[in-house]
């Protein structure tokens, strides 16, 4: 990239970085950094997470404090208005407009409400202003930060105890404070950690015996461990790891504040040494804590509060395996119930089974609550879950309008649910959708257009795995099986679709974090009844040239089996440190192995013998991971890596289904290229220009793409405004089978990176909480189709008369791109 072109924008820099913050006059002095030095076992942003007083955010690589400035041009505005008394003008205008237009209304007329509500609401907005300042200093900048020798001192005590409580009991910190250039201080802490005590051993004392046993025998697990260093809070662990252990096995009264210790060192020993005692004492003013055992267990079901006269309410009392059930206005399967229920009696209480009771419950999607309660009578805990059930049927529907390459595209989407429709707590959900959508013709010279799209799935959700075998062992991990019956239709430029579906689905959650999902069956029967001429001529030279994608869009019989695992620990959404893993694979045509000559007969009898038939093996990976920066871990560095492998087995074919091949491009890969357009055919362009043009979808057999993210807010505007800077990097290829000819887009080790595309940008996202949108502006930095030296197009971006091909691509979408 040329410098001169830049030279406009780092001047800017320059000055905005020297340019002298304004507003208010004072003598104070802005908290420009805060610094450690000599620490060597606490990291320094540990340290720094402990100081309350963070220096004023600057803007990005720069020494210029953009919200302080932000905040200072506001305060000019905001002295103005209280000099004019702008805002107490506001509130007595709203007083006297209310006054006059209230007069003769009774109180609670509705036009006098809303009057009333009208007045608070503009009195409350301005008595807000008052208090803490106008817009620009609330929402869109950030007030300043100045030293204070009082604050320092408190963080240098807050610094001491917290090395202290690290272990390091002869710590000692201090601070020094140095002005520098337009009045600002730069404060640094020095830090002397001594050394730390280590854990010499660990007694347990307790007067119950069993317990004791129970203790020992758990005792690997504890976060206790001799001859590492001490840590207060990993004592705060152990009592949280004893009480646990021990509200699971039993003690259902126990609690933490039972467990005392005592931490023995000499300040001046040099072999730095602890001595931990911890008294687990069961008892509390009097009680003794014991082991309970599970007693009766009772499951009431109370609809009653959806019948018109609760007296005609009909009660049943029913006993299934030793649990009572009493359901009023409503029945269900006590015999799916039971799977659900991990207090059993005769059992010891275990608070774990208590939480995936509750959880189990609540998964079921049949009830609004279900809580349990606990009565400690006869030396028994009595059990007693208490549950309402949601509503039989459920509609919901959405309507929007879809955007794409600013053509309009409006969609309905509506379902019904029926919830326990057999009586096995099971639901039956039925959806429905319709919608217009821009669009790009697949092979075609036509630009935009717009799309039709209709679906309709039929899907019966059943709370446990559907087979003849029992997997009572995955009761615990809400298995849920899935029957599904669906259809679709798409009408596009350059062809009309349609595809009837019918799935078997099975998932269970083994842990919070992971989760796996199985396909015993999922057939497909496509018909493609209209294709445009274009679209013909074009299929037909791409067969003549050894390229089958013609096959894709005939008649087809496609049946497959699939499964995946999903690793997530990152639940909050993209605001903490964690990662996403999933791994699928999917394997075509298998049904087709079992029979002599890889066809079903009676398919072809109905839908004649032109039926295409597949054998595919498709492999997909996709790596996320996100890491909090910054002092307020408030930044986020995202990246992901995303590959997938798609290839036909059948002997007499290296087609495969449209639907299955891999792509590259848009608003969820990469960003400078249009969706589905990104790839290396060298049969790219118009006849009327020599121009680089994506006129083609890529389908692809090898997908290889990564993106990194730089993520950070900008500022609170009824929502949180964030930003981001992207660089993505990838593209799909195909793979070459034997007899075939070779094509310029196969995949070859030796250009594999030669041929990676590259581009960058910047994206808004409007965080809403509930939902996101996203603004990302993307442009070009290396196109591969280029060839070895022309490649390298970023330079091309600021010429003045560029190619439509390198000018800045726009994506809007939902959510973030991964």
């Amino acid at each position: 990239m040329k410098i001169l072109n830049l030279k406009y924008f780092l001047i800017l820099i320059i000055l905005v970085s020297h340019s002298k913050i304004s507003g208010q006059i004072t003598n104070e002095y802005l908290l420009s950094n805060q610094q450690f030095i000599g620490n060597r076992y606490i990291s320094t942003n540990e340290l720094l997470s402990l100081l309350p007083q963070k220096p004023n955010k600057k803007f990005l690589w720069t020494p210029f404090h953009f919200k302080l400035w932000i905040y200072q041009k506001g305060q000019i505005q905001y002295q103005k208005s209280l000099e004019d008394k702008k805002f107490e003008n506001k509130i007595s205008e709203a007083k006297n407009s209310f006054a006059e237009k209230t007069k003769g209304l009774p109180e609670n007329s509705n036009k006098y409400l809303k009057l009333k509500a009208k007045r608070d609401n503009v009195i409350e907005k301005n008595e807000k202003k008052i208090a803490d300042g106008n817009w620009l200093m609330t929402k869109v900048g950030e007030p300043p930060v100045y030293f204070s020798a009082t604050e320092a001192n408190k963080n240098v005590d807050k610094i001491t105890k917290y090395l202290f409580n690290k272990g390091f009991f002869n710590a000692k910190a201090s601070y020094l404070a140095d002005t520098i250039k337009n009045k600002q201080v730069k404060t640094t802490y020095f830090i002397n950690e001594n050394y730390g005590y280590k854990i010499k051993s660990v007694s347990r004392f307790t007067e119950d015996r069993k317990l004791e046993e129970l203790i020992l025998q758990h005792n690997p697990a504890s976060k206790l461990v001799v001859g590492q260093r001490f840590e207060e809070s990993n004592l705060t662990e152990e009592r949280i790891r004893i009480e646990t252990l021990l509200r699971n096995n039993g003690y259902y009264d126990f609690n933490r504040n039972l467990i005392k210790y005592k931490v023995n060192y000499l300040p001046t020993d040099p072999s730095a040494e602890v001595l931990i005692s911890m008294y687990i004492n069961p008892s509390e003013e009097g009680k003794n804590e014991k082991a309970y055992e599970i007693g009766e267990v009772e499951f009431i079901v109370d609809a009653s509060e959806n019948a018109d006269n609760i007296n005609s309410v009909e009660v049943d009392t029913l006993v299934d395996k030793n649990i009572k059930y009493i359901f009023a206005g409503k029945k269900f399967s006590t015999t799916f119930l039971h799977k659900k229920i991990f207090l059993r009696p005769g059992e010891l209480y275990s608070q774990n089974n208590q939480y995936e009771t509750q959880k189990a419950i609540q998964n079921l999607d049949q009830f609004k609550f279900a809580n349990p309660s606990f009565d400690t009578l006869n030396n028994k805990l009595n059990v007693r879950i208490y549950a309402i059930p949601l509503e039989k049927y459920q509609f919901t529907g959405e309507s929007g309008m879809n955007v794409f390459q600013g053509i309009p595209g409006p969609f309905l989407n509506a379902s019904l649910k029926i919830r326990n429709i057999f009586g096995g707590l099971e639901s039956l959900e039925n959806s429905f959708r319709i919608g217009y959508e821009g669009q790009k013709g697949v092979l075609s010279n036509i630009d935009n257009f717009r799309s039709f799209d209709a679906g309709f799935n039929s899907t019966i959700n059943i709370p446990q795995i559907f087979l003849p075998w029992s997997f009572s062992s995955l009761d615990k991990f809400n298995p849920r099986s899935q029957i599904g019956l669906g259809f679709n239709y798409a009408d596009r430029y350059d062809y009309k679709r349609l595809n009837f579906k019918l799935g078997l689905n099975y998932s269970f959650q083994k842990t919070q974090k992971k989760q796996f999902n199985f396909s015993l069956l999922d057939l497909n029967l496509i018909n493609t009844p209209y294709l445009s001429d274009g679209f013909k001529i074009i299929l037909d030279s791409l067969k003549n040239n050894g390229n089958n994608l013609k096959e894709s869009f005939g008649k087809s019989f496609v049946s497959s089996f699939s499964g995946s695992y999903v690793y997530n620990d990152n639940f909050l959404g993209q605001s903490q440190k964690g990662k996403y893993f999933r791994v699928y694979g999917e394997f075509g045509g298998n049904l087709l192995n079992l029979t002599k000559n890889e066809e079903f007969k009676f398919i072809n009898k109905v839908l004649g013998n032109d039926l295409n038939y597949f054998k595919y093996i498709r492999l997909l990976a996709d790596y996320r991971k996100f890491i909090p920066v910054g002092v307020d871990k408030s930044k986020i560095i995202a990246y992901r890596f995303n590959t997938g492998f798609a290839l036909s087995y059948n002997k007499n074919s290296d087609a495969l289904p449209y639907e299955k091949y891999l792509f590259a491009g848009g608003s969820y890969s990469l960003r400078a290229w249009e969706p589905r357009r990104l790839g290396l055919n060298p049969n790219i362009g118009s006849n009327s220009t020599d121009k680089l043009e994506y006129r083609q979808e890529q389908p692809g057999n090898l997908l290889i793409e990564s993106s990194i993210e730089y993520r950070f807010p900008i500022a609170k505007l009824y929502g949180q405004l964030n930003g981001a800077f992207f660089v993505d990097a990838g593209n799909v290829w195909s793979i070459k089978r034997g007899g075939l000819p070779a094509k310029e887009s196969d995949f070859k080790i030796k250009n594999f990176f030669n041929q990676l595309a590259v581009d960058t940008g910047f994206g808004i996202r409007y965080d809403f909480t509930y939902f996101i949108i996203r603004l990302d502006a993307a442009a070009k930095i290396i196109e591969p189709l280029l060839g070895t030296g022309k490649k390298y197009v970023l330079d091309d971006f600021f010429k003045k008369n560029k190619d439509a091909s390198f000018k800045l691509n726009w994506n809007i979408g939902i959510g973030y791109p991964f």
